[in-house]
């Protein structure tokens, strides 16, 4: 983020060298970390500039990495997630009061417009379009769940634990009993975090197959994978390994 602040930092010397002035406008696309720390930077270097983000859920700047220990009630609420380490909320207007940063939500980016530098977007609840322009501009949208190409992987009840929602809504089957056997495909950090999440805490019946011959594969040697293998079995985990889910 710090090299695209630079280049856009440079912009702003360029535009100002001609006398002419122009208030810049930087649009972000993405409110999880990466957008929101590269908004706050590019206003720190460009306090003139306007500085706008666009979310399309209703959560933002939240820790990824918390949410299966939200799943296993570790972290006790969502909204600890988003928490400053002071207890402050990072809410839309927390960005607006303490960086001058303004966020959107509930906002999808649907096409940009290169040529007239506009982002033509639609409200999610409502359907209403709607369009911003930008002189330099941020996608900061995150990566996608691999899902594999499985018949009846659309079906109600699967999920690829990637967003908020999935959290929030498998920890309250969780809690509510209404889980009796969940089945995990990866062995990945995340994989294995819902392993002890869901069987550890829930006591949920809990299977893990995962494609290579190991746990965790190309983060750990094959030596420490097998002990991370004997506690998910002395937790009653069932795991099937060199398994492809067909």
């Amino acid at each position: 983020k710090d090299g695209f602040c630079r280049r856009i930092f440079a912009a702003a010397f360029e535009v100002n060298s001609t006398n002419a002035y122009h208030r810049m406008n930087i649009l972000v696309i993405g409110a999880r970390a990466a957008g929101l720390k590269a908004a706050c930077r590019a206003k720190r270097l460009l306090p003139d500039a306007d500085v706008l983000v666009l979310e399309e859920g209703q959560y933002i700047s939240y820790a990824s990495c918390g949410l299966p220990y939200f799943l296993s009630a570790d972290v006790e609420e969502f909204r600890q997630l988003t928490d400053t380490p002071y207890g402050v909320q990072r809410d839309p207007d927390y960005f607006a009061a303490a960086k001058d940063v303004q966020v959107l939500t509930g906002v999808r980016a649907e096409r940009i417009d290169t040529s007239r530098k506009t982002v033509i977007c639609r409200q999610v609840a409502s359907g209403k379009p709607s369009k911003y322009a930008y002189d330099h501009l941020i996608l900061a949208t995150g990566a996608s769940p691999i899902v594999p190409d499985l018949k009846g992987s659309d079906l109600s009840g699967v999920y690829t634990f990637t967003r908020p929602k999935d959290a929030i809504e498998l920890r309250q089957a969780a809690s509510s009993n209404q889980l009796e056997r969940v089945a995990i495909i990866g062995a990945g950090y995340i994989g294995c975090e819902l392993c002890e999440a869901f069987k550890a805490l829930w006591g949920i019946e809990t299977v893990l197959f995962e494609n290579e011959p190991q746990v965790l594969p190309e983060m750990l040697d094959p030596e420490v994978a097998r002990v991370v293998e004997l506690e998910l079995e002395r937790q009653g985990i069932e795991s099937h390994l060199s398994t492809q889910v067909s």
